[in-house]
């Protein structure tokens, strides 16, 4: 996995917290959609095993700082986009 991967994945998983969760918190401002969703994404979602292959592969690099950073400003990324989208 590269740096841009850890990215795009990032994104990706962002953007599908933020669509699964747009009409909880619809009523919210942006910045409280945000938190919240990147609080699924952080306390809920890395708790599934799936995410652990990942998360390993992050730790095991490098650069394992770098890639947590890219992979957490891609869910920031597609939080956001989430948001616009809808």
């Amino acid at each position: 996995m590269t740096l841009r991967d850890a990215y795009v994945l990032g994104s990706e998983i962002g953007f599908d917290i933020g669509m699964e969760n747009r009409s909880r918190f619809s009523s919210l401002h942006m910045e409280k959609y945000r938190s919240e969703c990147l609080d699924i994404e952080a306390n809920h979602y890395r708790q599934f095993s799936p995410f652990e292959v990942v998360a390993k592969e992050f730790n095991d690099s490098d650069d394992s700082d770098q890639y947590w950073y890219n992979y957490e400003e891609g869910v920031d990324t597609g939080v956001v986009r989430a948001w616009i989208t809808v």
